[in-house]
């Protein structure tokens, strides 16, 4: 049913080839890790991207359509690289790493239960069934997360919960409370008051850094017609709330984060939804814009010169861009690596049935 299987669960991408071993209980102030995070993003797309006429690309089903697509909007956009700030950080300036399999099963949940602790979890699924209530409580719901951290004083998410019961640290336990910074996430500690704030004024203001009514008034009539989603609203703000952490200087006049951890959920909803090449490609372009606000406040700080930024994603997908998505097919094949991970079921043709559920 599909033309062909991506061979990928999780990769990194390291700006510099320095060393994490400040990762400890003693870290040294001049250091700084940037995590950026971006969902469901397969290394092997991500690299034919970077590189279209390379190896990278006909491991893609339909590799002559991808590199059709990606021409179409560089022309389109007239940009002789369709990527500049991921091609310059990563590809020119910084390294690749392979793509990394993981031989157990790579839901979002699992996936990145493991990234951010570094070892194995009893995070095995996307949900917990809790046996003293009866609640059946998913991982990946993160409106009721932020709503339970902001009303119900919960300092935690439920997935860091499940981790603090073995006593599992995640990487931001390593470092000081005060110097840690976490965007909304599976697994964070902190009450997400900030960044939903600073959402909400952005969605008032159309994305405008100012406040000016007549640009504002513009820039929502250019919405209606353009009309955003809302996890490309969350994405884009949070690029800008990141970049102004990195540059934040606390009353000392010092920079105040050791660690700044940011997630973009954006290009995992489109591959699942409709993985056309022409869609996916554009929407990596806004990811590449987004990571470009962040190495630009990285560029105008004062620890540009000992800060490590890392790109790290929970799985790939498989998917046929010649079909829509609908279902999630959770069996036996996702274990072995010739098949991938993650996939997504993409049938050659829609049927009334798959049609109506599919917005449900």
């Amino acid at each position: 049913m599909f033309s062909k299987w991506l061979r990928s669960c999780s990769f990194l991408f390291l700006m510099a080839a320095a060393s994490l071993s400040f990762l400890h209980a003693e870290i040294d102030e001049g250091k700084r890790l940037v995590l950026i995070k971006v969902d469901g993003l397969s290394g092997v797309f991500l690299n034919a991207a970077l590189e279209p006429y390379a190896a990278y690309a006909d491991m893609l089903p339909y590799p002559e359509d991808f590199r059709r697509a990606h021409q179409e909007l560089s022309e389109l956009l007239r940009r002789e690289i369709l990527l500049p700030n991921l091609h310059h950080y990563f590809a020119i300036d910084g390294s690749r790493a392979e793509t990394i399999y993981s031989g157990t099963l790579p839901l979002s949940a699992a996936a990145w239960a493991m990234i951010d602790s570094g070892q194995p979890s009893i995070i095995k699924n996307h949900f917990y069934f809790n046996r003293a209530t009866g609640e059946l409580h998913g991982y990946l719901d993160g409106l009721r997360e932020s709503v339970n951290q902001l009303i119900k004083g919960s300092g935690k998410t439920a997935a860091v919960w499940q981790l603090d019961l073995l006593g599992i640290p995640l990487l931001e336990d390593f470092f000081p409370r005060e110097k840690t910074w976490t965007s909304i996430q599976l697994l964070y500690r902190q009450r997400p008051v900030e960044q939903l704030s600073n959402l909400g004024k952005f969605l008032v203001r159309g994305g405008r850094q100012d406040f000016n009514p007549f640009g504002i008034l513009k820039q929502q009539f250019s919405h209606i017609v353009y009309h955003p989603d809302y996890p490309e609203w969350n994405d884009e703000a949070l690029s800008h709330l990141a970049a102004s952490k990195i540059v934040e200087l606390d009353d000392k006049g010092k920079e105040p984060f050791d660690l700044i951890s940011v997630i973009f959920p954006t290009l995992d909803h489109q591959f699942h939804v409709d993985p056309d090449y022409r869609r996916t490609l554009a929407w990596l372009v806004r990811l590449d814009d987004w990571v470009g606000a962040v190495f630009r406040a990285i560029e105008e700080s004062r620890r540009r010169e000992r800060t490590v930024v890392a790109l790290v994603s929970d799985h790939g997908l498989d998917f046929n861009p010649r079909a829509i998505n609908y279902s999630f097919p959770i069996n036996r094949w996702l274990r072995h690596e010739e098949f991938g991970s993650h996939t997504v079921l993409s049938p050659h043709t829609e049927d009334y049935v798959h049609a109506l559920s599919v917005p449900v």
